[in-house]
């Protein structure tokens, strides 16, 4: 058999971005319907512009502080970018007695995460 595991909190890209924010201190945003069609149309010029963006700053980030070999990376396909919903069902493997031991994503959670990529070395401090 093969199980689905995903947290029990229901979470989506709004949380994920929330809790990001909250860690970094940074903004994160939706766009409205409209320029979400707009961009779809562009997908190409969308991802590369992100990319020459986030790619470069990363690079430097890591390369200040010797991470030098790191499966983190900020590039983005267009493919991951394509209107593609996605909602995983974990209860199954549940039946089976398995128990989350996080059932929700958190923001201490994210950022037990984080820190354990620090503290492998293979994540940039902030």
């Amino acid at each position: 058999k093969i199980y689905n595991l995903a947290d029990k909190g229901n979470s989506d890209q709004g949380l994920v971005n929330g809790l990001i924010g909250k860690i970094f201190g940074i903004k994160t945003d939706f766009h409205g319907w409209l320029k979400s069609k707009a961009a779809a149309m562009m997908l190409d010029t969308v991802t590369e512009t992100a990319n020459e963006q986030h790619v470069p700053a990363f690079t430097t980030l890591c390369t200040e502080q010797k991470i030098f070999n790191t499966p983190i990376s900020p590039y983005i396909d267009k493919e991951l970018l394509k209107h593609k919903g996605l909602c995983i069902d974990g209860s199954a493997i549940e039946k089976e007695g398995f128990k989350y031991s996080n059932p929700k994503l958190t923001k201490e959670l994210m950022k037990a995460q984080i820190d354990f990529m620090l503290d492998q070395g293979i994540f940039p401090s902030f």
